[in-house]
Formats: structure tokens, C-alpha cells, sequence
């Protein structure tokens, strides 16, 4: 599926897979557990319809913590 996502190579795939799992399991420690379900209205505005400012957060830090593996936005 990521080769067909990404245009990459199965190698190359695997070795991004690899360097995200690994980039995990180094944040994991960093973060609590917790039991609370995400849904809709956890991370979006229900009036605006625009994403939380904590979740928008969130979402930006994951795509720099992509681009650091080399992922680009599309």
C-alpha cells in the first residue's frame, strides 16, 4: 500500500516504515496512556466545523515529525 501511495520502491518503503516505527517506539515513553475515546467532536469545532486548535496542533507536529523521515506533503 505504500508503494502505491508514495511511488516508492517495496525497499524503499520498508525502510521508511522501519524509520517511523522506530521514531514511536522513541516517543511512547514521552507520552501517558490514556482510556479516552477520540471522536469527532473531541477534535473538531461542531459550530465551525474547523479543527481544535490542540488537535490542528498535533497534526502539524506529525507531519514535521514525517518530513524528518523524508515524507513531503503531496
Amino acid at each position: 500500500m505504500m508503494e502505491f501511495a508514495s511511488h516508492l520502491s517495496r525497499d524503499e518503503a520498508m525502510d521508511l516504515a522501519r524509520k517511523i516505527y522506530d521514531r514511536i517506539d522513541e516517543l511512547i515513553p514521552k507520552y501517558e496512556r490514556t482510556t479516552r475515546v477520540i471522536t469527532y467532536v473531541n477534535i473538531y469545532d461542531l459550530e465551525t466545523l474547523e479543527p481544535l486548535k490542540e488537535h490542528a496542533a498535533v497534526f502539524e507536529q506529525a507531519q514535521e515529525e514525517l518530513a524528518k523521515l523524508g515524507i513531503q506533503p503531496g
